[in-house]
């Protein structure tokens, strides 16, 4: 069981890794000056898939570690090895999420920056276009222009 427990831990850092590569991915997509909201779903459903088979080995190392507590905790000498190398991966994943979270934040202000720009881009564009409607419809109402006179004024 400790054998499990230890390989589910080196599961998550590598599940871990690739989120962290797929943020990268991310930061790419947001990035550039043209929003790909294809690509930009698409990596956002990989992170999904990946985080709920994240969850299960949560739910999976819990339900082991549940049963094997009791014998850990007792005999800490006979298990000593595998608890320090359990100790280990959970450094390197606390390590690792708290850069998947920083990562992830900057990800969302860079986003809300993107749509933001997006969104004034077009409200300046309906802008324009009222404008121009507006000149067109005030143009099209006048009537011609009246030619030019020449008043003396003498008398």
């Amino acid at each position: 069981y400790v054998n499990i427990l230890v390989d589910s831990l080196q599961k998550k850092m590598e599940i871990l890794s690739e989120i962290i590569e797929l943020n990268e991915q991310q930061k790419e997509i947001i990035t550039k000056e043209k929003l790909d909201m294809d690509k930009l779903d698409e990596n956002m459903r990989d992170k999904s898939e990946l985080i709920s088979r994240l969850n299960m080995l949560d739910d999976g190392f819990q339900s082991v570690f549940d049963r094997v507590k009791d014998e850990l905790t007792t005999n800490k000498d006979k298990y000593q090895e595998e608890i320090i190398r359990m100790q280990n991966c959970i450094k390197k994943i606390t390590e690792q999420s708290m850069n998947i979270q920083v990562e992830e934040q900057r990800n969302k202000v860079a986003l809300e920056k993107q749509f933001k720009n997006t969104r004034d881009g077009i409200k300046k564009a309906r802008m324009s276009s009222r404008m121009a409607s507006d000149y067109y419809k005030g143009m099209t109402g006048m009537k011609a222009p009246v030619e030019p006179q020449f008043l003396d004024s003498k008398k």
